[in-house]
């Protein structure tokens, strides 16, 4: 009897002993529990982004169910095998805090580090020097003579003071570059201090010039932002806003300035759940505010965000009310953290990747190929900016799905650093608030307005005539009724199919032969080729030309792409119309004469036709390096 008692005093005090044990265990996971539902709270209630409803269920579970669970624990009836199972639960309930407090404080600090507007701006200048010189460093044109080009919208005072910090110097100002490249002839001048952008054009519009000059020194300087701040802010939930959505043509740092080659103007109706997309041509040639010469839209870009707005507002009569700016980087992150997207392509062509009409499955540098992509569409950049839109559309409707939850923080990682906007924390919350609650599926349209080419000064370029488009009235007009019917409530008609589960290309690189040059195929010419071999290196994607070999009159022409490097800023400033896009007055859109259907072959002056149905582009071959430098394309639609 004596054991018996002594074995159940012992079962008792081990049973005492587990229950102290599994106390101690709910005290330290309740603990832990309520520091995460303070820690959360705080940071939901001060950011309002989550709407009621789904504030009401948060703290149904954030507090019913742990209380509940915490009252069946204590209770004197409840079993060991019970608590076991509430302990279990509260383990649970720790490791769903500690994910929500993840993205929690992942979503807030990507929201706290945004740009609100642009605090500063990143010019990017070089020294260079005639390839023939003995000189080699910056040091050696101590006591020299460098000479820059006077352009309405650079200051070189600070680029000649952080020179002036390595070397003293004589510094001449010319008002173009063809004085300056004379008094280069002259031995007048040593060297030249221009930004990248700049050098660029240089680059693109005078013959040879990466040969006869070479860079001796690198620097940036980042200087203050001095322009206004234009937001116009409203209700993002209730009122109409527009977004204008610039790309410019560069990598690296965003605060760059550079040419903006991508201007898109997107109009949200947050109540109709329409969103419509206009994009303008880069080569629009038009008047900037506060100046009397005309330019190209891309160039506004040089002059700043503000100056692209307020030229962009001009020419659709609307007002702006907030800004996207984004580069290179912006997109491969972008679409590479939502584990790629769905584009829909008018085309099936080659340049770089081969992509088929339909849907296409692409990452970040499929992507950005695909929105760069012109040379080889039939009509250009108007084409080129129809898939810039697509792309978008391609990215809100990913980035809309409930596919966003498993890439949610890899997305916001990305973000980082590599766009700049003037939307501020308290809208963009809005945004998501609204988008949570609702979940509303938006009707998206886009259009693009057009013009017709020519070749014609710019206040960059003022002694060289370069390629622009004169603007199409009639598509700008129609542009501004349809940004109307938006302002009205109206429903637009969709202009994306939805994807409802079939086939999803996925492009590729093709793999080519050899393309042997005959009398009927363009050749490219052997600078052409060494301007390629010297800039491949910028880009893999860049180097392809076409081979005319279809020969069929219902077929559009080819044309010789050799120079189309699309990842290389190629401005194609200097293009005439006969070699350059140019527009069609019948149909208001910017084709290339030798991508038109001619009934003289030879003529490449010829009206163009209207394609066909069925726009296909048949791939060449290409190198195992990705270069695709022998591709034959050949267009019909």
């Amino acid at each position: 009897m004596e054991n018996k008692k002594k074995k159940r005093s012992n079962d008792k005090k081990k049973d005492n002993n587990k229950l102290k044990i599994l106390n101690i265990i709910s005290v330290i996971l309740n603990i832990i529990i309520l520091i995460f539902f303070i820690v959360n709270t705080y940071m939901i209630l001060k950011y309002d982004i989550l709407p009621l409803k789904y504030l009401v269920l948060y703290f149904l579970i954030a507090i019913v169910i742990p209380i509940l669970i915490l009252v069946l624990f204590y209770y004197k009836k409840s079993k060991f095998k019970l608590k076991i199972s509430l302990l279990v639960i509260d383990f649970i309930y720790v490791l769903l805090f500690t994910f929500a407090t993840i993205y929690l404080n992942k979503t807030f600090n990507f929201l706290d580090e945004i740009d609100i507007g642009i605090k500063y701006i990143t010019k990017n200048y070089k020294v260079v020097v005639s390839k023939d010189s003995t000189y080699q460093v910056i040091d050696d044109l101590e006591k020299k003579n460098i000479g820059y080009v006077e352009i309405d919208n650079t200051d070189y005072k600070v680029a000649l003071g952080e020179i002036n910090k390595k070397i003293t110097f004589q510094n001449k100002s010319y008002l173009d570059s063809t004085t300056m490249f004379e008094a280069f002839g002259l031995k007048e001048l040593d060297g030249l201090v221009t930004t990248d952008t700049y050098y660029e054009l240089l680059s693109e519009n005078i013959e040879k010039f990466k040969d006869d000059y070479r860079v001796i020194y690198e620097f940036s300087v980042k200087e203050k932002e001095e322009e206004d701040d234009i937001t116009k802010d409203v209700d993002v939930t209730k009122d109409v806003f527009n977004v204008y959505v610039t790309g410019m043509d560069t990598y690296g740092d965003i605060s760059t300035i550079s040419r903006s080659d991508v201007n898109i103007v997107i109009s949200i109706n947050p109540k109709t759940y329409q969103i419509l997309m206009v994009n303008i041509p880069r080569d629009y040639y038009v008047v900037f505010p506060g100046q009397t010469k005309k330019d190209k839209l891309t160039h506004a870009g040089l002059y700043g965000t503000n100056m692209s707005i307020r030229t962009i507002e001009d020419i659709l009569d609307i007002d702006i009310n907030y800004y996207v700016k984004t580069n290179f980087n912006t997109v491969i992150s972008l679409v590479d953290a939502l584990g790629g997207v769905d584009v829909y392509s008018m085309y099936t062509f080659n340049y770089g990747f081969y992509y088929k009409k339909g849907y296409n499955h692409v990452n970040g540098s499929q992507a950005l190929n695909f929105a760069r992509t012109r040379y080889v569409l039939p009509n250009g950049d108007i084409d080129r900016g129809r898939n810039q839109e697509a792309m978008i559309q391609a990215i809100i409707t990913k980035a809309t799905s409930m596919t966003i939850l498993t890439r949610y923080t890899t997305l916001l990682e990305s973000l980082k650093g590599t766009f700049m906007t003037n939307i501020s924390t308290d809208k963009i919350t809005d945004i998501i608030k609204m988008q949570l609650d609702k979940m509303p599926k938006w009707n998206i349209t886009s259009m693009t307005l057009s013009g017709f080419g020519d070749n014609d000064y710019t206040s960059v370029f003022k002694d060289t005539k370069v390629f622009v488009m004169h603007p199409d009235e009639e598509t700008i007009k129609k542009a501004q009724e349809a940004l109307q019917d938006v302002r009205d409530g109206k429903i637009l008609e969709s202009s994306y199919e939805e994807n409802t589960g079939g086939e999803v290309y996925t492009p590729f690189r093709p793999t080519p032969s050899p393309v042997t040059p005959d009398s009927s195929k363009p050749v490219v010419p052997e600078e052409e080729k060494d301007e390629e071999e010297d800039n491949k290196e910028n880009d893999e994607n860049s180097d392809i030309k076409d081979d005319d070999t279809n020969n069929n009159d219902e077929n559009l022409n080819d044309k010789d792409v050799s120079d189309g490097k699309e990842d290389n800023n190629v401005d194609d400033e200097n293009k005439s119309p006969s070699d350059s896009e140019t527009t069609n007055p019948d149909n208001n859109t910017q084709t290339n004469p030798s991508d038109t259907p001619s009934t003289n072959p030879d003529d490449n002056n010829s009206d163009t036709s209207k394609p066909d149905d069925n726009p296909t582009i048949t791939p060449g071959d290409s190198e195992n390096n990705g270069d695709a430098s022998d591709i034959v394309i050949n267009v019909t639609e």
